[in-house]
């Protein structure tokens, strides 16, 4: 009998996971249009700022520099992982600098410099690791050299040492196997072709070489076959390839095979960023022109690692094909459910006969993903938009491992609706539900219904009007 345990975990500022611990400053105790400039005293310790002002919008309150050459540096931290932030611009080609110092500010060390290339409303993810996991008294700064730049979301991974009852582990080791569940080691496999795309890129001109990128990814996954890799350089790709379907929605039909999957990753550690706000603007703020997704992936053995979808004007992804696997991937502001496997209340619609037999939909393992911010306002508001669902008619063996949901529109996880047991495993769900979250829709569509999403971490079933759940979900 499968004696496999949900684990859920209720988290606010600070979580722990492993033998790291992860520390967030989320600068809400900033006063809005209050400037500040020399030490400020913050939840996670004593920050220096100069020349930035605390930002109210939405509910949440950011850093905002107002003036040229200001910066943020942080309280003291040791054995220092990771450093990871948000950020966004009210212009283009803001270069943004990250250092640390180990000596309380005499000398300071670059880490990366990179520049926000455009204007947006939306806040983009920033990660990297340090290489600073055996070094103590370590202070990071941000430095912006033009003003108008906004930071929120501040975080840091430190190692905290071994654990009781056990030795140290790093989450991103891929050997890591989670109590009760065996997630087998998945090296990326050997390309038979590999193929580039870069925000720089140019899909006329380009080769899909490393020298000369594509720019879209529909344009390299045209190319791609069994066995080949898509690397996509760092930075926000702004999809703007129309299909011939006349829509943004990139479709994953092709099929990869178990020793030679379809490999979808980011070039080294680098942050790609697929933004598919156009998607959005398309709509010229109707709301009833809302329905298209990002990515669709009906194919079978895909490997997609490290993405970030946004701005989506359905799913994040809609995952309908089998044996794909969907790791470290980051869903936030689309406007519906960041991840969803499963097809239609109507299976017949799919094509697939008039029930499913189970192996449609079927063995997806998604791994270490992150899904928040993501509302729906179309015929509703927040009543649809979850972080992760497996619903309306999966098939069997899918499972979440190690994933995190907060701040969506109606639930974390929705198990609607199944035809087969669903598994959760070490997954975390926070702070669902939240109208004040979700304000950043009317930014794109017009509208007057009242917020109605759920709240739920997470929903096992559900049965009346829409039909009921089978499976026992693990």
């Amino acid at each position: 009998m499968k004696k496999l345990i949900i684990c859920i975990a209720f988290v606010f500022s600070v979580c722990m996971a492993f033998a790291n611990e992860t520390i967030k400053e989320d600068f809400n105790t900033l006063k809005n249009g209050t400037s500040y400039n020399g030490n400020v005293s913050l939840p996670t310790g004593t920050w220096e700022m100069s020349k930035v002002v605390g930002n109210t919008s939405n509910g949440t309150t950011s850093v905002k520099f107002n003036a040229n050459d200001g910066f943020i540096v942080s309280p003291t931290f040791n054995k220092l992982v990771k450093v990871g932030f948000y950020y966004r611009s009210g212009g283009s080609n803001k270069p943004v600098t990250i250092s640390y110092t180990t000596d309380d500010g005499n000398t300071w060390t670059e880490l990366e410099t990179f520049t926000i290339k455009s204007s947006s409303s939306a806040f983009s993810a920033y990660s990297k690791k340090t290489g600073l996991e055996n070094v103590d008294n370590v202070r990071i700064r941000i430095a912006c050299s033009s003003s108008n730049v906004f930071i929120d979301d501040f975080s840091v991974t430190i190692s905290t040492g071994e654990e009781p009852g056990g030795p140290v582990v790093d989450p991103d080791d891929p050997t890591y196997i989670t109590t009760g569940v065996p997630i087998p080691t998945k090296p990326f496999p050997e390309a038979k072709h590999t193929y580039y795309i870069s925000p720089d890129g140019n899909d006329t001109t380009g080769d899909g070489s490393f020298e000369a990128p594509w720019c879209n990814i529909a344009v390299a996954y045209a190319k791609a076959e069994a066995g080949d890799h898509i690397v996509c350089r760092g930075g926000t790709y702004k999809i703007n390839h129309y299909g011939t379907d006349g829509k943004l929605t990139v479709r994953m039909t092709k099929n990869g095979t178990a020793e030679h999957p379809i490999v979808i990753r980011p070039y080294e550690d680098e942050k790609p960023v697929f933004d598919f706000e156009q998607q959005l603007l398309d709509c010229h703020r109707d709301k009833s022109k809302v329905g298209d997704r990002g990515i669709l992936l009906s194919g079978d053995y895909h490997y997609i690692f490290g993405l970030h979808i946004t701005h989506a004007a359905d799913n994040g992804i809609k995952l309908e094909g089998s044996h794909n696997r969907i790791e470290r991937c980051e869903f936030s502001y689309n406007l519906d459910t960041g991840l969803q496997l499963g097809f239609g209340h109507d299976f017949s619609a799919s094509g697939h006969g008039s029930s499913n037999n189970g192996e449609f939909c079927a063995y997806n393992d998604i791994v270490d993903c992150d899904s928040h911010h993501n509302c729906d306002f179309d015929m509703n508001y927040g009543s649809d938009a979850d972080g992760f669902a497996c619903k309306m008619h999966n098939g069997k063996g899918n499972r979440f491992i190690r994933c995190r949901a907060w701040r969506n529109s109606d639930d974390a996880w929705d198990l609607y609706e199944t035809d087969y047991s669903v598994v959760l495993a070490e997954c975390w769900a926070w702070e669902s539900g939240k109208a004040e979250d979700h304000t950043w829709v009317k930014e794109y569509l017009d509208g007057t219904a009242s917020f109605s999403g759920n709240g739920n971490g997470i929903k096992l079933g559900g049965n009346g009007s829409g039909g009921s759940s089978k499976g026992i979900h693990y």
